[in-house]
């Protein structure tokens, strides 16, 4: 390789992907970087390209290809990586578009809380008619013709 001369970095930002946005939850990145000239003389750098509104994401490690990031806001991002030696600068994009969940998504999941009995992602009076209502039915556990809750 050396009788090549210096040999620029190749880099990859890895797959787009999709996320759902959660506070304090964060995507994991999968940029691979190759430099055969010179493996300790590079930067590494994620930056935001472009995000909602003109959100920035936050990287854990900006200097690491496979850091982990947070959205701040829901929506697409363009995420840059770029690799600076001394051959040059390269750059490559990916694309992570972030949505918020609905109530949908937490049901799917089986997320909901145990009290939320019809399932609308609220614990309310709603919850508590549909308790009175069929406790008012059935409220002997040990009658065999007594299903539910028990």
């Amino acid at each position: 390789l050396a009788a090549m001369g210096p040999i620029a970095a190749t880099v990859n930002a890895g797959p787009d992907g999709s996320f759902l946005i959660k506070p304090g939850l964060s995507y994991q990145l999968a940029g691979v970087v190759t430099d055969y000239g010179k493996p300790d003389g590079k930067t590494i750098l994620w930056t935001t390209a472009s995000g909602p509104g003109g959100a920035e994401a936050a990287f854990a490690d900006p200097s690491s290809p496979t850091s982990t990031v947070t959205f701040p806001v829901a929506g697409a991002y363009t995420l840059k990586l770029t690799v600076i030696d001394d051959v040059g600068t390269v750059e490559d994009t990916v694309v992570i578009t972030t949505t918020t969940p609905t109530c949908a998504d937490v049901v799917a999941a089986g997320l909901t809380q145990k009290t939320d009995l019809n399932k609308d992602c609220y614990v309310n009076l709603k919850d508590l008619a549909i308790l009175l209502e069929n406790w008012t039915q059935c409220n002997d556990p040990e009658d065999e013709d007594c299903i539910w809750p028990f």
